[in-house]
């Protein structure tokens, strides 16, 4: 008989290559080292360091994981690039969500000003009185400064001295406060000249009892007879819309 080959301690025949037959290597290669590693898993990485020096030099192993160092890379920097797009993408699409927002405020506001020139002023869900006239005026005073919280409506003012009309006689006004002044407006959807003086006793009135602040007075109707025109401009009243020129 010849002579037995030796054993290993976990029955792993160790013999050389010349004493195997290529059908027992492969035998070895495809079943026994992976019943080995499903026995012993904490041997794989002995087993893939063999299989690796075996089959492949340091030099290509280390092409290799520089190849896909920069595969890694590249797809780093097409990542960042794809972000970028995006991002741009999203700073043209909110600018264009923005000016929607803006044209749908002026549309608002625009009906604000053609209900309150035409005597039809009406609040709707969510919205008060300052709310429709602040937009009204946005428009009609080209003011896109004003807001709901700088409209006084319906301001009680009292001649107290008799300075504009008998003592203690009281008059309301309208109002846009903001620093350093008083913007008081009068809307008539058909004016005369007599609301015109009506309108400008008013503000004299409250010019004389807020010494301190500008006082500035708006008529607003919609097409204003030539008289309505002549008075506003004697009187010192700007009107609103402004007359076009001839």
């Amino acid at each position: 008989m010849g002579e037995v080959p030796p054993m290993s301690t976990h029955g792993v025949m160790m013999a050389t290559a010349d004493v195997l037959s290529d059908e027992q290597l492969l035998d070895i290669l495809e079943n026994r080292i992976p019943a080995l590693v499903e026995r012993r898993p904490d041997l794989w990485r002995r087993i893939y360091s063999a299989w690796v020096d075996t089959f492949a030099r340091r030099e290509e192993i280390a092409a290799i994981m520089e190849e896909l160092r920069r595969l890694d890379s590249n797809l780093t920097a097409f990542q960042e690039s794809v972000n970028d797009r995006f991002n741009h993408v999203d700073e043209r699409l909110a600018g264009v969500d923005e000016r929607l927002v803006g044209l749908s405020q002026e549309v608002s506001d625009t009906r604000d000003w053609f209900q309150l020139t035409v005597g039809r002023l009406q609040t709707r869900a969510g919205r008060n009185l300052e709310d429709v006239v602040a937009g009204a005026l946005r428009i009609g005073l080209r003011r896109p400064d004003v807001r709901a919280d700088m409209i006084k409506l319906r301001q009680k003012i009292v001649d107290r001295e008799g300075m504009v009309y008998k003592p203690g006689k009281q008059k309301e006004v309208d109002l846009v406060a903001s620093n350093g002044e008083y913007l008081a407006f009068e809307v008539k959807s058909a004016a005369e000249p007599d609301d015109v003086d009506d309108f400008a006793e008013k503000v004299a009135l409250l010019q004389h009892l807020h010494p301190e602040k500008q006082v500035r007075g708006v008529f607003i109707t919609l097409a204003p007879e030539a008289d309505v025109q002549q008075r506003c401009q004697a009187l010192g009243i700007e009107l609103a819309p402004a007359p076009a020129k001839s």
